[in-house]
């Protein structure tokens, strides 16, 4: 007796592990994540150190290059991306796919502490930070008409931030056009002079008055008091009271030599939506979420905070990468289905009775809802890549029930009982259904060992496929036998297929007299067949190469940079211009701009322009 027998006689038996493979499927499926392509996007690591007040040129040799020395020393570095601008210095590291990012991030902090030594004594301590993925999927538009750009950024931190970050799924913020309020001291070098005062003395006077100082407290049996000393300024007056000196009754006072006011910090940045001055915020997104997650947290931490926003003030999405992700998936899923109704109807065509067509319908969802089980047990997510497989695999999948129903209804049309030919042509299949799907299984595992980011790309593809190929083997050899000794007749309506096989005779007939016509001229075809082969390298060298197919997400992202020695006022204009020339172009819904300026919008002679569709 054969296993196959066990099933056709305990249908119970069949119909439980089936069932318990379509139980599992939906409870993986529940648990899968959601992304655009497989989690593989390279980590980065952050080193970022301050000079203040050194020009670009000394921050590159005093800092960036033993920086740079020391750390590429570390392992499971891909490759790094370093920048010197004045005062500031700043290394990205990629590491290896392979390679843990932890463990990544304590060995270059071990490098850069190896070279703090070697550092300039201004300069200031390293900070190393790490992230994933590449630009934040979701942005917000923060704008008001009644607060300055200062206010606003200072009522983003106090308030809108901390309902922000502390929503599900987000792992940082990143603020465009933020202008945080600072205490500006502008030096006259003249007076300076006059009063024989150097910077130097000037920045510890300053330091001197300005500290938080614990003052200690008071105690008796029953009380503890503490003791604050009001050693802060605050204000612009106290500062341009501060003394630099004082000899022989004179008093040199901060106010001499510089003028003092409450503005915004020395990067003054600056960001406009829609041509309005406002604040953009992109929400990054943690590793362990995905964008429609984050989409849905973020948008509910927004209408709780309405009620915490001025009536002047404006918080929205401006652009969410979560519905282009959702409207792929969405289209995936349609694919998905579409296929499956064209099995149903071929399938039809071929077997001529809609039992048959019955048994490939329950056969193909339940091969299909188990492969989820296996992309659980493997780490996977839902995604274009994976969904990609399961359309493919429709066509896999239905294989091994099409051989075991074909042989059991050749017995049956050949005069034998449901119940027997069901045990006779399950028995007669077994080896070729196993060979199918170990074969088609050894096909696609070799591609899974490909190393590199293109490698963990195509894994998830080539083990979902090999999945299903294993989930139909078994419900073909357990479900579909019992299925068709309960479910096929022997005296069957087949007008149907009578009418199908006729067809199928005329076509047959035109394919052999066409063929036969075709061998009359074998020189012909034998040189089209050698301008077929010899063409494959030429239009294989010719043929674009890309790592994923190129999607539109709905925006166009501009830069623009001039030479140093131009002023801000004419990156000014040219930002103007460009931001001009985007808002009349056809099919731009919204636009933002940010950039660092006194005026408008410029970053260190660079500018940015997003528009979305």
């Amino acid at each position: 007796m054969r296993f196959t027998d066990l099933f056709i006689r305990r249908p119970l038996l069949a119909w439980v592990l089936n069932a318990l493979i379509l139980l599992f499927g939906l409870v993986a499926f529940s648990s899968l994540g959601l992304r655009p392509y497989p989690d593989v996007q390279p980590a980065s690591i952050h080193v970022d150190t301050a000079y203040p007040g050194a020009p670009a040129d000394v921050v590159q040799g005093f800092v960036t290059g033993p920086l740079q020395r020391a750390i590429i020393g570390a392992e499971g570095i891909d490759y790094y991306i370093s920048s010197s601008s004045d005062g500031l210095s700043s290394i990205t590291i990629y590491n290896t796919t392979d390679y843990d990012l932890d463990k990544v991030v304590t060995d270059v902090i071990g490098k850069v502490a190896s070279v703090r030594g070697e550092l300039p004594t201004n300069a200031l301590e390293p900070v190393i930070t790490k992230s994933w993925g590449s630009s934040p999927p979701l942005w917000i538009r923060l704008q008001d008409t009644q607060m300055t750009p200062e206010q606003l950024t200072e009522f983003f931190y106090r308030v809108v931030r901390p309902g922000i970050l502390t929503r599900e799924g987000v792992a940082g913020l990143v603020i465009l056009g933020e202008r945080p309020f600072a205490m500006r001291l502008w030096i006259d070098p003249v007076r300076m002079a006059a009063m024989d005062v150097t910077a130097a003395e000037l920045q510890a006077a300053v330091r001197n008055n300005n500290f938080t100082s614990e003052a200690g407290e008071m105690r008796d049996s029953l009380v503890v008091q503490p003791v604050r000393a009001d050693t802060d300024i605050s204000s612009a007056d106290a500062f341009a009271s501060i003394v630099i000196r004082q000899s022989d009754g004179a008093v040199v006072r901060v106010r001499d030599v510089a003028t003092v006011e409450l503005a915004s910090a020395p990067e003054r940045k600056s960001g406009f939506v829609d041509g309005v001055p406002g604040l953009l915020v992109g929400v990054s997104m943690a590793p362990d979420s995905n964008p429609l997650e984050l989409s849905r947290n973020v948008r509910k931490g927004l209408e709780e905070l309405q009620e915490k926003l001025p009536s002047s003030m404006t918080a929205d999405v401006f652009s969410d990468n979560g519905k282009y992700v959702e409207n792929a998936l969405l289209e995936v899923t349609t694919t998905l289905f579409e296929a499956l109704v064209i099995v149903a109807l071929i399938t039809l065509l071929f077997f001529g009775n809609l039992r048959s067509v019955l048994i490939m319908l329950i056969s193909i969802p339940l091969s299909l809802i188990g492969t989820f089980l296996i992309m659980w047990m493997m780490g996977y997510s839902l995604n274009l890549f994976t969904m990609l497989a399961l359309v493919i695999a429709i066509g896999l999948v239905v294989d091994d029930t099409i051989v075991v129903v074909e042989n059991i209804h050749r017995h049956i049309e050949e005069g034998m009982a449901p119940m027997e030919a069901a045990r006779v042509g399950a028995r007669e299949v077994i080896g070729p259904v196993i060979s199918m799907s170990l074969t088609l299984v050894a096909v696609f595992l070799p591609v899974s060992f490909m190393q590199g980011l293109s490698g963990e790309l195509i894994s998830e593809f080539v083990f979902t496929l090999a999945g299903s190929v294993v989930i139909s083997g078994i419900v073909a050899l357990t479900l579909s036998p019992m299925l068709c000794s309960r479910v096929l007749k022997q005296e069957q309506d087949d007008s149907i297929a009578h009418w199908l096989d006729q067809r199928f005779d005329t076509l047959r007939r035109r394919y052999a007299n066409a063929l036969h016509t075709a061998l009359r001229y074998r020189p012909v075809w034998a040189l089209v067949a050698i301008t077929v082969i010899a063409a494959i390298p030429v239009l294989f060298l010719l043929s674009d190469q890309e790592l994923v197919p190129l999607e539109d997400a709905g925006f166009v992202h501009t830069a623009y940079s001039i030479p140093g020695h131009l002023s801000e006022e004419f990156v000014t204009a040219s930002g103007a211009k460009l931001e001009a020339a985007l808002q009349g172009a056809a099919g731009i819904r919204r636009l933002a701009a940010t950039g660092r300026d006194t005026q408008r919008r410029h970053l260190d002679g660079c500018g940015r322009a997003q528009a979305l569709e």
